[in-house]
């Protein structure tokens, strides 16, 4: 079977953004897929853009994609809850969910990640055709919402 592919704009260096061919991400245990549709650019994204790299400590020299304020609709749902076809957006804070902030609900306070690892600034983003990330990040769209 040949590796699948994807375009997507990749943060190259200092004020450089390329439009590359790059592995769609395996869904593994605990992720999902899904085909973006839409994402913001936001201040952080041009902060990053001129300095070349993603944010904070974990991040990417280079070759990183950023695109955290996204939505899409799912196309592999893992061993999650979702559906294939359903509209999601993703909370961009990854998180481990057994320390005791995110036991008490306080997720952005996890103390695993301490504020570090963050979808598009550290974790690959959506500016792609496709993201693949952790299905406990995902929340549904209301028909309410568009893309």
């Amino acid at each position: 079977m040949s590796e699948r592919l994807m375009r997507a704009a990749v943060l190259a260096g200092p004020e450089r953004i390329e439009v590359k061919q790059v592995p769609v991400p395996d869904v593994g245990p605990g992720m999902m897929e899904i085909e973006v549709k839409a994402c913001g650019v936001c201040g952080s994204d041009v902060h990053m853009w001129k300095a070349g790299h993603g944010w904070g400590p974990m991040a990417q020299a280079k070759d990183f994609i950023m695109g955290h304020e996204f939505c899409g609709v799912v196309t592999h749902p893992g061993d999650g809850p979702f559906e294939v076809g359903e509209r999601v957006t993703f909370w961009a804070n990854l998180y481990c969910g057994e320390c005791d902030m995110c036991r008490a609900g306080q997720e952005q306070l996890c103390r695993a990640v301490n504020g570090q690892n963050y979808i598009g600034f550290v974790y690959d983003g959506a500016y792609a055709e496709r993201f693949v990330g952790p299905w406990r990040n995902a929340y549904p769209l209301p028909d309410t919402v568009s893309d």
